[in-house]
Protein backbone atom coordinates (compact mmCIF):
# COMPACT_ATOMS: atom_id res chain seq x y z
CA UNK A 1 0.00 0.00 0.00
CA UNK A 2 2.58 2.47 0.77
CA UNK A 3 6.46 2.00 0.25
CA UNK A 4 7.36 -0.18 3.37
CA UNK A 5 10.78 0.81 5.11
CA UNK A 6 13.25 -0.36 7.53
CA UNK A 7 15.77 1.59 9.72
CA UNK A 8 18.25 -0.54 11.38
CA UNK A 9 20.18 0.43 14.29
CA UNK A 10 22.93 2.10 11.70
CA UNK A 11 20.29 4.43 10.25
CA UNK A 12 20.92 2.61 6.95
CA UNK A 13 17.30 2.58 4.72
CA UNK A 14 16.25 -0.01 3.04
CA UNK A 15 13.34 0.24 0.04
CA UNK A 16 11.23 -1.78 -1.58
CA UNK A 17 11.55 -1.63 -5.39
CA UNK A 18 8.53 -0.75 -6.99
CA UNK A 19 7.69 -1.90 -10.42
CA UNK A 20 8.13 0.08 -13.20
CA UNK A 21 5.43 2.48 -13.78
CA UNK A 22 6.43 1.97 -17.85
CA UNK A 23 5.56 -1.98 -17.34
CA UNK A 24 2.45 -0.87 -15.52
CA UNK A 25 1.16 1.05 -18.52
CA UNK A 26 2.52 -0.97 -21.09
CA UNK A 27 0.50 -3.91 -19.55
CA UNK A 28 -2.93 -1.66 -19.00
CA UNK A 29 -3.04 -0.83 -22.18
CA UNK A 30 -2.32 -4.16 -23.56
CA UNK A 31 -5.54 -4.96 -21.32
CA UNK A 32 -7.45 -2.38 -23.22
CA UNK A 33 -6.96 -3.15 -26.49
CA UNK A 34 -7.98 -6.91 -25.51
CA UNK A 35 -11.56 -5.43 -24.53
CA UNK A 36 -12.40 -4.64 -27.70
CA UNK A 37 -11.27 -8.45 -29.12
CA UNK A 38 -13.88 -10.61 -31.07
CA UNK A 39 -14.15 -12.98 -28.52
CA UNK A 40 -15.91 -12.85 -25.27
CA UNK A 41 -13.78 -14.42 -23.18
CA UNK A 42 -10.86 -12.83 -23.77
CA UNK A 43 -12.85 -9.18 -23.22
CA UNK A 44 -14.19 -11.07 -19.94
CA UNK A 45 -10.47 -11.64 -19.00
CA UNK A 46 -9.04 -8.19 -19.91
CA UNK A 47 -11.27 -6.55 -17.13
CA UNK A 48 -10.76 -9.23 -14.98
CA UNK A 49 -6.85 -8.41 -15.37
CA UNK A 50 -7.36 -4.76 -14.91
CA UNK A 51 -9.09 -5.02 -11.74
CA UNK A 52 -6.78 -7.58 -10.19
CA UNK A 53 -4.00 -4.26 -11.15
CA UNK A 54 -5.92 -2.48 -8.43
CA UNK A 55 -6.49 1.61 -7.94
CA UNK A 56 -2.66 2.19 -9.18
CA UNK A 57 -4.11 1.63 -12.69
CA UNK A 58 -6.73 4.35 -12.61
CA UNK A 59 -4.35 7.28 -13.93
CA UNK A 60 -3.44 4.66 -16.51
CA UNK A 61 -6.85 4.05 -17.87
CA UNK A 62 -8.07 6.35 -20.84
CA UNK A 63 -9.95 9.40 -20.63
CA UNK A 64 -13.72 8.63 -20.23
CA UNK A 65 -14.48 10.81 -23.22
CA UNK A 66 -11.89 8.68 -25.52
CA UNK A 67 -12.12 7.70 -28.77
CA UNK A 68 -13.53 3.59 -27.82
CA UNK A 69 -16.28 1.46 -29.30
CA UNK A 70 -19.39 0.82 -27.39
CA UNK A 71 -18.24 -2.33 -25.62
CA UNK A 72 -14.78 -0.69 -24.63
CA UNK A 73 -16.51 2.40 -22.98
CA UNK A 74 -18.80 -0.11 -21.26
CA UNK A 75 -16.48 -2.12 -19.40
CA UNK A 76 -14.08 0.57 -18.76
CA UNK A 77 -16.91 2.73 -17.23
CA UNK A 78 -17.03 -0.75 -14.57
CA UNK A 79 -13.45 -1.14 -14.35
CA UNK A 80 -13.57 2.76 -13.43
CA UNK A 81 -15.92 2.32 -10.94
CA UNK A 82 -15.17 -0.72 -9.32
CA UNK A 83 -11.36 0.47 -8.82
CA UNK A 84 -12.30 4.07 -7.30
CA UNK A 85 -14.37 2.16 -4.94
CA UNK A 86 -11.06 0.20 -3.81
CA UNK A 87 -9.21 3.46 -3.43
CA UNK A 88 -12.15 4.76 -1.51
CA UNK A 89 -11.36 1.32 0.86
CA UNK A 90 -7.73 1.88 0.62
CA UNK A 91 -7.50 5.32 1.75
CA UNK A 92 -9.67 4.40 4.64
CA UNK A 93 -7.09 1.80 6.48
CA UNK A 94 -4.70 2.27 8.70
CA UNK A 95 -1.18 3.08 7.14
CA UNK A 96 1.51 1.30 8.19
CA UNK A 97 5.21 1.53 9.73
CA UNK A 98 8.00 -0.18 9.50
CA UNK A 99 10.88 1.37 11.39
CA UNK A 100 13.37 -0.27 13.91
CA UNK A 101 16.80 1.05 15.43
CA UNK A 102 18.06 3.98 17.51
CA UNK A 103 17.35 7.32 15.75
CA UNK A 104 17.06 11.06 16.30
CA UNK A 105 12.83 12.26 16.60
CA UNK A 106 13.81 14.07 13.51
CA UNK A 107 15.05 11.10 11.93
CA UNK A 108 12.05 8.55 12.71
CA UNK A 109 9.42 11.85 11.73
CA UNK A 110 11.29 11.96 8.68
CA UNK A 111 10.57 8.00 8.24
CA UNK A 112 6.90 7.61 9.27
CA UNK A 113 6.30 10.84 6.82
CA UNK A 114 7.92 9.12 3.58
CA UNK A 115 6.22 5.44 4.63
CA UNK A 116 2.72 6.92 5.14
CA UNK A 117 2.21 10.38 3.29
CA UNK A 118 0.94 11.76 6.24
CA UNK A 119 3.02 15.46 6.11
CA UNK A 120 4.64 16.22 10.09
CA UNK A 121 5.69 19.48 11.06
CA UNK A 122 8.91 19.54 12.43
CA UNK A 123 8.92 23.48 13.35
CA UNK A 124 12.07 22.49 16.39
CA UNK A 125 14.86 20.98 16.16
CA UNK A 126 13.75 17.56 17.60
CA UNK A 127 16.74 16.00 18.34
CA UNK A 128 16.13 13.49 21.50
CA UNK A 129 17.52 10.10 21.11
CA UNK A 130 14.53 7.05 20.44
CA UNK A 131 14.80 3.36 19.84
CA UNK A 132 11.85 1.89 18.42
CA UNK A 133 11.18 -1.66 16.36
CA UNK A 134 7.81 -1.08 14.53
CA UNK A 135 6.73 -3.84 12.08
CA UNK A 136 3.30 -2.80 10.25
CA UNK A 137 2.46 -0.73 13.19
CA UNK A 138 -0.36 1.36 12.24
CA UNK A 139 -0.08 4.77 12.50
CA UNK A 140 -1.61 6.24 15.04
CA UNK A 141 0.00 3.49 17.41
CA UNK A 142 3.26 4.47 15.84
CA UNK A 143 3.09 8.23 17.15
CA UNK A 144 1.75 7.59 19.98
CA UNK A 145 4.46 5.18 21.60
CA UNK A 146 7.41 7.47 19.61
CA UNK A 147 6.48 10.56 21.09
CA UNK A 148 5.91 9.03 24.41
CA UNK A 149 9.17 7.72 24.75
CA UNK A 150 10.62 11.20 23.34
CA UNK A 151 8.34 13.97 25.53
CA UNK A 152 6.38 15.05 22.63
CA UNK A 153 3.44 15.98 21.76
CA UNK A 154 1.19 16.42 18.51
CA UNK A 155 -0.20 20.16 18.54
CA UNK A 156 -3.38 19.30 15.62
CA UNK A 157 -4.32 22.93 15.30
CA UNK A 158 -1.40 25.20 14.88
CA UNK A 159 0.14 23.31 11.45
CA UNK A 160 -1.52 25.98 9.12
CA UNK A 161 -2.80 23.13 7.54
CA UNK A 162 0.53 21.99 6.46
CA UNK A 163 -0.24 18.52 8.44
CA UNK A 164 0.48 17.46 12.01
CA UNK A 165 2.78 19.91 14.15
CA UNK A 166 5.09 17.97 16.25
CA UNK A 167 6.50 19.90 19.73
CA UNK A 168 8.87 19.39 22.33
CA UNK A 169 7.29 18.64 25.64
CA UNK A 170 5.07 15.75 26.52
CA UNK A 171 1.41 17.58 27.96
CA UNK A 172 -0.88 14.84 30.22
CA UNK A 173 -3.56 13.11 28.17
CA UNK A 174 -6.43 11.04 29.05
CA UNK A 175 -6.95 7.23 27.98
CA UNK A 176 -6.96 6.80 23.91
CA UNK A 177 -8.96 4.45 22.01
CA UNK A 178 -7.35 1.88 20.57
CA UNK A 179 -8.72 -0.01 17.24
CA UNK A 180 -10.10 3.03 15.15
CA UNK A 181 -8.04 3.07 11.88
CA UNK A 182 -7.87 6.33 10.36
CA UNK A 183 -8.97 7.68 13.06
CA UNK A 184 -7.23 8.80 16.82
CA UNK A 185 -9.66 9.81 19.61
CA UNK A 186 -9.15 10.89 23.06
CA UNK A 187 -10.88 12.60 25.86
CA UNK A 188 -9.29 15.83 26.70
CA UNK A 189 -11.32 17.50 29.44
CA UNK A 190 -14.61 16.80 31.73
CA UNK A 191 -16.45 19.59 32.96
CA UNK A 192 -19.67 19.33 35.49
CA UNK A 193 -21.82 22.51 36.51
CA UNK A 194 -24.34 21.80 39.35
CA UNK A 195 -27.27 24.86 39.31
CA UNK A 196 -27.86 25.14 43.33
CA UNK A 197 -30.81 27.02 42.43
CA UNK A 198 -32.46 24.28 39.63
CA UNK A 199 -30.68 20.66 41.10
CA UNK A 200 -32.35 18.86 37.84
CA UNK A 201 -30.10 20.93 35.77
CA UNK A 202 -26.54 19.44 36.88
CA UNK A 203 -24.78 18.14 33.68
CA UNK A 204 -21.26 17.02 32.77
CA UNK A 205 -19.82 17.26 29.47
CA UNK A 206 -16.96 15.10 27.78
CA UNK A 207 -14.62 16.49 25.28
CA UNK A 208 -13.05 14.25 22.88
CA UNK A 209 -10.19 15.61 20.63
CA UNK A 210 -10.80 13.82 17.28
CA UNK A 211 -7.50 13.40 14.63
CA UNK A 212 -6.85 11.53 11.34
CA UNK A 213 -4.30 10.72 9.46
CA UNK A 214 -3.62 14.20 7.33
CA UNK A 215 -2.93 12.44 4.24
CA UNK A 216 -6.92 12.50 3.89
CA UNK A 217 -9.88 14.50 5.14
CA UNK A 218 -13.55 13.65 6.43
CA UNK A 219 -16.09 16.09 5.38
CA UNK A 220 -18.23 15.69 8.10
CA UNK A 221 -18.18 13.48 11.20
CA UNK A 222 -20.76 12.84 13.46
CA UNK A 223 -22.33 10.79 16.94
CA UNK A 224 -25.63 10.06 17.39
CA UNK A 225 -26.04 10.24 21.12
CA UNK A 226 -27.98 7.88 21.43
CA UNK A 227 -25.28 4.97 20.42
CA UNK A 228 -23.12 6.18 23.37
CA UNK A 229 -22.48 4.09 26.24
CA UNK A 230 -21.34 5.35 29.68
CA UNK A 231 -20.61 3.25 32.80
CA UNK A 232 -18.99 4.48 36.24
CA UNK A 233 -16.69 2.99 38.31
CA UNK A 234 -19.48 1.43 40.48
CA UNK A 235 -20.98 0.29 37.35
CA UNK A 236 -24.13 2.19 37.14
CA UNK A 237 -25.20 3.57 33.82
CA UNK A 238 -24.34 7.25 33.48
CA UNK A 239 -27.05 8.84 31.56
CA UNK A 240 -26.40 10.86 28.03
CA UNK A 241 -28.64 14.00 27.55
CA UNK A 242 -30.18 14.16 24.45
CA UNK A 243 -30.24 10.70 23.17
CA UNK A 244 -32.75 12.02 20.51
CA UNK A 245 -30.09 13.97 18.89
CA UNK A 246 -26.76 14.31 17.17
CA UNK A 247 -23.44 15.47 17.48
CA UNK A 248 -22.18 16.98 14.13
CA UNK A 249 -18.96 19.01 13.43
CA UNK A 250 -18.16 19.80 9.43
CA UNK A 251 -14.14 20.22 8.45
CA UNK A 252 -13.78 23.51 7.26
CA UNK A 253 -10.41 24.08 7.57
CA UNK A 254 -7.03 22.62 6.49
CA UNK A 255 -6.45 21.54 10.40
CA UNK A 256 -6.75 17.99 10.53
CA UNK A 257 -8.85 17.73 14.19
CA UNK A 258 -12.03 18.56 15.42
CA UNK A 259 -13.62 18.27 18.76
CA UNK A 260 -16.96 17.03 19.87
CA UNK A 261 -18.58 17.75 23.62
CA UNK A 262 -20.49 14.94 24.94
CA UNK A 263 -23.24 16.00 27.15
CA UNK A 264 -24.01 13.60 30.53
CA UNK A 265 -26.22 13.66 33.82
CA UNK A 266 -23.87 14.48 36.32
CA UNK A 267 -23.03 10.83 37.74
CA UNK A 268 -23.41 10.42 41.99
CA UNK A 269 -20.37 12.05 43.81
CA UNK A 270 -19.06 8.22 44.64
CA UNK A 271 -17.96 7.70 41.02
CA UNK A 272 -14.55 8.54 40.58
CA UNK A 273 -14.12 7.65 37.21
CA UNK A 274 -15.98 6.23 33.64
CA UNK A 275 -15.22 3.15 33.62
CA UNK A 276 -16.28 3.02 30.47
CA UNK A 277 -17.59 5.21 27.21
CA UNK A 278 -18.45 3.60 24.42
CA UNK A 279 -19.75 5.07 21.01
CA UNK A 280 -19.74 5.24 16.69
CA UNK A 281 -18.56 8.14 15.05
CA UNK A 282 -19.53 8.08 11.28
CA UNK A 283 -17.35 9.87 9.03
CA UNK A 284 -18.37 11.46 5.25
CA UNK A 285 -15.05 10.31 3.54
CA UNK A 286 -14.32 11.97 -0.06
CA UNK A 287 -13.39 9.60 -2.63
CA UNK A 288 -10.15 10.22 -4.99
CA UNK A 289 -9.99 13.18 -6.79
CA UNK A 290 -11.02 13.34 -10.45
CA UNK A 291 -10.23 15.56 -13.07
CA UNK A 292 -13.04 17.03 -15.28
CA UNK A 293 -12.04 18.74 -18.65
CA UNK A 294 -13.94 20.82 -21.05
CA UNK A 295 -13.08 22.35 -24.49
CA UNK A 296 -14.45 24.31 -27.20
CA UNK A 297 -15.69 26.49 -24.92
CA UNK A 298 -17.39 29.30 -27.06
CA UNK A 299 -19.84 26.64 -28.02
CA UNK A 300 -19.63 23.63 -24.92
CA UNK A 301 -23.55 23.10 -23.56
CA UNK A 302 -24.59 20.63 -21.33
CA UNK A 303 -21.60 18.85 -21.80
CA UNK A 304 -21.93 16.00 -19.25
CA UNK A 305 -18.80 13.87 -18.31
CA UNK A 306 -19.07 10.74 -15.41
CA UNK A 307 -16.55 9.60 -13.31
CA UNK A 308 -17.56 6.68 -10.91
CA UNK A 309 -20.57 8.28 -8.75
CA UNK A 310 -20.19 12.05 -10.01
CA UNK A 311 -21.32 13.66 -13.21
CA UNK A 312 -19.99 17.11 -13.86
CA UNK A 313 -22.24 19.17 -16.60
CA UNK A 314 -20.89 22.00 -18.24
CA UNK A 315 -24.16 24.05 -18.04
CA UNK A 316 -23.04 26.78 -20.75
CA UNK A 317 -20.70 30.01 -20.83
CA UNK A 318 -21.79 34.05 -20.72
CA UNK A 319 -20.58 37.06 -20.83
CA UNK A 320 -20.83 39.10 -17.64
CA UNK A 321 -19.13 42.92 -18.51
CA UNK A 322 -15.89 42.11 -18.18
CA UNK A 323 -15.34 38.79 -17.02
CA UNK A 324 -16.50 35.30 -18.34
CA UNK A 325 -19.11 32.92 -16.46
CA UNK A 326 -19.09 29.51 -16.83
CA UNK A 327 -22.11 27.16 -15.01
CA UNK A 328 -21.32 23.57 -13.90
CA UNK A 329 -23.93 21.29 -11.98
CA UNK A 330 -22.20 18.70 -9.72
CA UNK A 331 -24.11 15.40 -9.87
CA UNK A 332 -23.52 12.66 -6.80
CA UNK A 333 -25.06 9.30 -7.40
CA UNK A 334 -25.25 9.08 -4.26
CA UNK A 335 -24.29 12.14 -2.04
CA UNK A 336 -24.08 10.12 1.45
CA UNK A 337 -25.87 13.59 3.22
CA UNK A 338 -23.21 15.67 2.26
CA UNK A 339 -24.43 18.07 0.08
CA UNK A 340 -28.01 18.11 2.81
CA UNK A 341 -26.23 20.91 4.97
CA UNK A 342 -22.63 20.97 5.09
CA UNK A 343 -21.92 22.07 1.71
CA UNK A 344 -18.76 24.16 2.10
CA UNK A 345 -16.21 21.27 1.24
CA UNK A 346 -17.51 21.18 -2.10
CA UNK A 347 -17.77 25.21 -3.01
CA UNK A 348 -13.41 25.27 -2.32
CA UNK A 349 -13.32 22.23 -5.15
CA UNK A 350 -10.62 23.82 -7.65
CA UNK A 351 -12.25 25.23 -10.80
CA UNK A 352 -9.22 27.10 -13.11
CA UNK A 353 -8.46 27.40 -16.91
CA UNK A 354 -5.76 26.34 -18.36
CA UNK A 355 -4.23 27.90 -21.82
CA UNK A 356 -2.19 26.70 -24.76
CA UNK A 357 0.64 27.46 -22.67
CA UNK A 358 -0.32 25.38 -19.70
CA UNK A 359 -0.82 28.20 -17.63
CA UNK A 360 -3.18 28.22 -15.09
CA UNK A 361 -5.99 31.39 -14.90
CA UNK A 362 -7.41 31.24 -11.27
CA UNK A 363 -11.47 31.61 -10.77
CA UNK A 364 -12.30 35.11 -9.65
CA UNK A 365 -15.22 35.06 -8.47
CA UNK A 366 -18.04 32.55 -7.84
CA UNK A 367 -21.70 32.08 -7.14
CA UNK A 368 -24.32 29.53 -6.09
CA UNK A 369 -26.89 28.56 -8.78
CA UNK A 370 -28.85 25.58 -7.19
CA UNK A 371 -28.74 23.88 -4.34
CA UNK A 372 -30.05 20.12 -4.45
CA UNK A 373 -30.00 16.58 -1.50
CA UNK A 374 -27.50 15.14 -4.43
CA UNK A 375 -26.42 18.15 -6.49
CA UNK A 376 -25.06 21.27 -6.74
CA UNK A 377 -24.94 24.22 -9.50
CA UNK A 378 -21.89 26.85 -9.77
CA UNK A 379 -20.87 29.40 -11.82
CA UNK A 380 -17.43 30.43 -11.81
CA UNK A 381 -15.82 33.67 -13.90
CA UNK A 382 -12.66 34.50 -14.86
CA UNK A 383 -11.11 37.34 -16.03
CA UNK A 384 -9.77 36.42 -19.16
CA UNK A 385 -6.46 37.80 -21.07
CA UNK A 386 -6.90 35.26 -23.98
CA UNK A 387 -9.89 34.25 -26.47
CA UNK A 388 -12.18 32.10 -24.30
CA UNK A 389 -11.00 29.80 -27.78
CA UNK A 390 -7.45 29.47 -26.04
CA UNK A 391 -8.52 28.23 -22.97
CA UNK A 392 -10.03 24.51 -21.43
CA UNK A 393 -12.22 24.29 -18.04
CA UNK A 394 -10.92 21.85 -15.73
CA UNK A 395 -13.39 20.91 -12.63
CA UNK A 396 -11.64 18.76 -9.78
CA UNK A 397 -14.04 16.84 -7.35
CA UNK A 398 -14.00 13.51 -5.19
CA UNK A 399 -15.45 10.88 -6.97
CA UNK A 400 -17.13 9.41 -4.25
CA UNK A 401 -18.54 10.23 -0.75
CA UNK A 402 -18.75 7.07 1.63
CA UNK A 403 -19.73 6.83 5.02
CA UNK A 404 -17.48 5.85 7.11
CA UNK A 405 -18.11 3.97 10.59
CA UNK A 406 -15.64 4.05 13.39
CA UNK A 407 -16.66 2.36 16.52
CA UNK A 408 -14.28 3.69 19.85
CA UNK A 409 -14.33 2.65 23.51
CA UNK A 410 -12.32 5.04 26.33
CA UNK A 411 -11.86 3.44 29.91
CA UNK A 412 -10.68 5.06 32.82
CA UNK A 413 -12.01 8.61 32.62
CA UNK A 414 -11.09 10.46 35.40
CA UNK A 415 -13.92 12.49 36.40
CA UNK A 416 -13.67 15.98 38.47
Amino acid sequence: MWTSMIVAASLIAVQEPAAPQTELSRRVAALVRQLDDDRLDARQGAEKSLLELGPDALDLLPAADAPASPEVRRRLARVRDQLQTQHARRTLEASRVDLAGEMSLAEALRAIQQQTGNPLVRSEDLDQRVTVHFEQTPFWDAMTQLLDQANARIDPFTGAGQGLRILKGATGHGPRATGTELFYIEPTMVTAVRDLRMPDLAMMRLRLLIMWEPRTAPIVVSQRLGEIVAIDDVGRPVEVSGRQGTLTAAVESDLPAIELEIPLTLPDRSARRLALLRGTLEALMPGRVEQFTFTDLETAENVRQRHAGVTVTLEHTRQNDETREIQVRVAFADAANALESHRGWIYRNPAYLVDGDGNRLACGGQRVVSQETDAVGVAYNFALTRPLADYRFVYETPSLITRHKVAYELQDVELP
